[in-house]
């Protein structure tokens, strides 16, 4: 089938050659590279590259596209010939630049990346979207404090972008733990402040503001705002689960039920609402319904096990949603399943789970 497709793919697009130009095929190759059909896109700019061999646009979206299929080096190639092809010399030459510094840290090539930030700096430095784009650069290279410089200097030219100032914000948080400061806190807290008198429904503002509030021990003032990231976007289902466990840590089950509830019904594969959702079924003790729960966010884990979007944390939860069914098991007398829930939450790395096998399980 896919054999067809291709054949039909071709004879299409050279039926249509005839009478296109180079901006044809560009357009065309950005619809793909939209649509991230990336070898349909690079055909199309390759067309129009054909036909135009000096295109520094098609050479610029060539490059990023081959950047997205991870090949790094034919994606430095092509974005050095824009650069080299560009007749204006404006902000398309600091997009080209950007990329390139991108490309050259995939590449580890730290000289490059330099040379590009260092152009960025001394050319473009007047415009704030390449002071913004370029702090972005830095921090990509984790280079935080210099990003942050860029960032202010796009703040002093552009004052009432509120992206600049959540951009800031995110930047110090990176360098907070190392700081050791409240200052530095304080001036993450007025950054993302400003960010969200400025824009004030921005979802990922309150969700950022929410995440400080919390972590500094101040539960009252990021319920407000997972309150108002429900209100701003009542699909998204991780405000529903952070709003529950504020719930659950206050012994208002009931509540964080509802809101554990409200999470799944969003996204049905959040296996950290079933996994609250049972321990407040448990407190309950409406053991058969954790039970269920308890199972359902093993299964979702298990199935995303040795996959690549498996992380540690992901880890732990299997091995504590393994060892919370074993107690729910043993709660409504199955006995022999709760050791073997035992036994694999202490196999995963629940070190604990070795004492309840041995007081439950006779061993």
């Amino acid at each position: 089938m896919k054999y067809f497709v291709s054949i039909a793919f071709i004879l299409f697009a050279s039926s249509v050659s005839a009478q296109m130009g180079p901006s044809d095929y560009l357009n065309m190759g950005i619809q793909k590279f939209e649509e991230k059909q990336y070898n349909q896109a690079n055909f199309y700019f390759d067309k129009a590259l054909e036909l135009n061999d000096t295109y520094a646009s098609a050479y610029y979206m060539k490059s990023k596209s081959l950047k997205e299929k991870n090949d790094f080096e034919e994606a430095l190639k092509n974005v050095d010939k824009a650069i080299l092809y560009e007749i204006d010399k404006s902000s398309y030459m600091a997009d080209y630049l950007l990329l390139k510094g991108y490309i050259s840290i995939e590449l580890g090539d730290v000289q490059k990346v330099n040379q590009a930030i260092k152009t960025l700096r001394e050319d473009y430095g007047n415009s704030s979207r390449v002071m913004a784009a370029a702090g972005a650069l830095s921090a990509q290279h984790e280079r935080y404090y210099e990003a942050i410089d860029f960032i202010s200097k796009a703040i002093s030219l552009d004052p009432d972008n509120s992206a600049y100032y959540a951009q800031r914000s995110q930047l110090k948080y990176k360098i907070y733990e190392e700081a050791h400061g409240w200052k530095v806190y304080d001036e993450i807290l007025q950054d993302i402040n400003t960010a969200i008198a400025l824009n004030p429904d921005n979802y990922q503002y309150y969700e950022f503001r929410s995440e400080l509030y919390a972590n500094d021990d101040e539960p009252l003032k990021a319920l407000q705002d997972y309150d108002r990231m429900i209100g701003l976007n009542p699909s998204n289902s991780d405000a529903y689960t952070k709003r529950g466990i504020y719930y659950m840590s206050n012994d208002q089950y009931q509540k964080a039920i509802q809101d554990f509830n409200s999470s799944i019904k969003n996204n049905p594969t959040n296996e950290l609402s079933y996994l609250y959702k049972a321990l407040c079924e448990h407190n309950n003790s409406r053991h058969n319904t954790a039970y269920d729960d308890f199972s359902k966010s093993i299964e979702i884990l298990e199935a995303k096990r040795n996959t690549k979007y498996w992380t540690d944390s992901d880890h732990t939860e299997l091995g504590q949603s393994y060892l919370y069914r074993g107690h729910t098991a043993y709660s409504i007398g199955h006995r022999m399943n709760a050791c073997v829930d035992f036994r694999k939450a202490y196999e995963i790395g629940i070190k604990k789970a070795a004492n309840y096998y041995r007081k439950y399980c006779g061993l």
